[in-house]
């Protein structure tokens, strides 16, 4: 039976959806918190968003990149959002800088070539909404990285090798917003949106959202699974 890690950086950046896709699936899973515990052996590595720069110099944040680097190398699987792709990107050679824009809320994303075709990304349309929460992005992926998504001006999901990296929240529930809203209300300053229509702007698209993760990392579980 394939063993997940799901790895967590902050108590209110969880894996929301993506916990029950892996139930689905029936892919047993560990929460590890990767900011004090050691990362177990896994064949599938997900690493969720959180509060912290990859550039920042914390001890356990190399330890998961070293880990990161070490389960592509022997060719596992990997799936990462926000923060988590940002940490893929890096593993992989790759830089990640500030975005230039802080984009929080509902965005659009528009799929590559490459995207459309893509084994866990086809069918979900050439367009795309998101949920976004964050102010630096992998603004450099090495040759090997195919560009899946972009928006803004900006990469928004890669894919290397057997791993997939998402800048955005897919994965989010109402209640994670609210949460995140509560906790950092001053990250809403200076951008184009209020708590309100960040929130109202969720509940218009989380159909969209929950369905094309249901998809996308379904798929990515698939190819884990018949490998």
């Amino acid at each position: 039976m394939l063993k997940a890690v799901v790895l967590m950086h902050a108590e209110i950046e969880g894996p929301g959806l993506l916990e029950k896709v892996l139930k689905e699936k029936r892919i047993g899973y560990r929460i590890v918190d990767a900011t004090t515990e050691r990362i177990p052996d896994a064949d599938i590595l997900i690493m969720m968003g959180g509060l912290v720069s990859v550039n920042d110099c914390h001890p356990w944040l190399r330890k998961e990149l070293d880990t990161i680097e070490r389960h592509l190398e022997w060719g596992g699987y990997a799936f990462g959002t926000c923060l988590g792709a940002q940490l893929i990107a890096k593993a992989i050679g790759g830089e990640v800088t500030a975005a230039g824009m802080r984009e929080v809320g509902n965005y659009e994303a528009e799929l590559t070539a490459a995207g459309i075709s893509d084994r866990s990304f086809s069918g979900i349309g050439a367009k795309v909404p998101v949920f976004h929460w964050h102010g630096e992005t992998f603004s450099r992926l090495p040759q090997q990285a195919v560009v899946l998504a972009t928006g803004n001006g900006l990469n928004q999901a890669f894919r290397y090798g057997n791993s997939y990296g998402l800048q955005f929240h897919w994965e989010a529930t109402k209640w994670m917003a609210q949460q995140w809203i509560d906790a950092d209300p001053d990250y809403l300053k200076g951008v184009p949106t209020t708590p309100e229509k960040v929130l109202e702007d969720f509940r218009l698209n989380c159909g969209s959202y929950q369905s094309n993760l249901r998809v996308v990392f379904g798929k990515f579980l698939d190819m884990a699974l018949t490998s």
